[in-house]
Parts: C-alpha cells; sequence; structure tokens
C-alpha cells in the first residue's frame, strides 16, 4: 500500500511546480508584450512560452494522477 503522507507530499511539491509554472507563463506574456512594443522579435520570448506552458499542462496531469493515487490509497486499493 502507497503511504498517504508520501502523496501528500508529492501533492504539495507538485503544487508548488504549478504555482511557479503558473508565474512563469504571467510573466512570459509580459515579456512578449514589451517586445512587442517596441518592435522587437518575440519569436524566441514566444517558443519559451509554449514551453512553459507544455510544462503546466504536464503538472497538471501530475496533480491529476496523484490525486487519483490519493483516492485509490484511502480506499486501501493502491
Amino acid at each position: 500500500m502507497v503511504d498517504l503522507e508520501i502523496i501528500e507530499r508529492h501533492l504539495a511539491l507538485n503544487q508548488s511546480h504549478i504555482d511557479q509554472a503558473s508565474r512563469h507563463i504571467s510573466k512570459q506574456h509580459l515579456i512578449i508584450e514589451q517586445l512587442e512594443e517596441v518592435g522587437i522579435s518575440t519569436r524566441v520570448a514566444r517558443d519559451l512560452l509554449e514551453t512553459f506552458e507544455a510544462n503546466f499542462a504536464t503538472h497538471k496531469q501530475e496533480r491529476a494522477r496523484l490525486l487519483e493515487e490519493r483516492e485509490l490509497a484511502r480506499r486501501g486499493t493502491a
């Protein structure tokens, strides 16, 4: 059986990753706006934004998996 305490620690760490990824995405949007305002190419900044968004999606998928694992562990079926 999976230890609920371990799952909870992983969920907390995962939430930290989600929060950080969200901040990166917000900041990157601002950077892109600033670059556009002064006429500088945003290609690299947009590529980086796509990477941040992909990482964010991965962290959210991991959260869903961990929540499911926690539920199974609570039921005693993990």
